[in-house]
């Protein structure tokens, strides 16, 4: 009880996407907390004491979280009717807890795993908002047991040594297939996308899908992410991609924005 009856400033918000996803709206009566003098705020999760720097603006008698506000959203893995419950410890600093749509505190990031590789024979294990980090692939040894038990990993690893150009995998699991955007590892878009694109065009056997290409700056480490956006949906749709499928991106155009996209089912045992 003593939680809740202390006197420091609460107010909570529901995340909807098309509403919050870029900025953040405090409530109305939660000014008189904030007063005139406003600064770039520091929020802290409670959970993992993790921090991200989010502009405080003022507009039309209402306050806004906005530049810095996407990447806190990407990085915790917000999604639709989750809530945020935000406690003021003034001089702009707040503290926030996260509770999911069975209204059980979340106590770390949601993340949806993918695997990524490179034509180096170089592999990572990332989560979908967190940036790459390459480390070698295993050359002798048993496979992991997902490995193992995914075919569609199997394929892939055969395929992408056989490229002439630069690559990386994702594997796809459980419900990525339903989320209309896709993180790229970074080193990769770094190291061969240095010109700017606003969008990418994902090309099979088949037909090519223009996709909108989206960057944005972690406000904290500097680092650039890149995601797909619109039009990403209607690629995996088109392409009937499910949950456990594994697709091999690889790069014919440089420096233009061309990925030729292999798909392999996951034939999972």
């Amino acid at each position: 009880m003593s939680d809740l009856s202390n006197k420091v400033p609460r107010f909570f918000s529901v995340f909807l996407p098309e509403f919050c996803s870029h900025r953040l709206k405090i409530c109305s009566s939660f000014k008189v907390h904030l007063g005139e003098i406003l600064d770039e705020a520091i929020i802290k999760r409670s959970t993992t004491n993790q921090k991200w720097k989010v502009g405080l603006v003022k507009e039309d008698k209402e306050f806004v979280f906005d530049q810095g506000w996407n990447a806190f959203v990407e990085e915790n893995g917000l999604s639709t009717g989750e809530f945020m419950v935000f406690q003021y410890h003034g001089k702009c600093r707040f503290s926030v807890d996260i509770f999911g749509t069975n209204g059980m505190k979340k106590m770390t990031p949601a993340k949806r795993k993918m695997i990524l590789g490179d034509a180096n024979g170089e592999m990572a294990v990332v989560s979908r908002v967190q940036n790459s980090v390459m480390i070698p692939c295993k050359k002798r040894g048993r496979p992991s047991a997902y490995e193992k038990g995914n075919k569609g990993i199997l394929k892939a690893n055969k395929l992408m040594p056989t490229l002439k150009n630069p690559s990386f995998m994702v594997c796809i699991t459980d419900s990525y297939a339903d989320i209309a955007t896709m993180h790229l590892p970074s080193g990769f878009m770094s190291r061969y996308m240095r010109r700017r694109h606003d969008s990418v065009d994902l090309q099979t056997s088949e037909n090519t899908w223009s996709v909108r290409l989206l960057s944005y700056q972690n406000s904290t480490s500097g680092k650039t992410y890149y995601k797909l956006g619109d039009g990403f949906g209607e690629f995996v749709h088109d392409n009937n991609i499910q949950g456990g499928d594994v697709c091999v991106f690889e790069a014919v155009d440089l420096p233009g924005m061309t990925l030729k996209v292999t798909t392999f089912g996951s034939e999972i045992k």
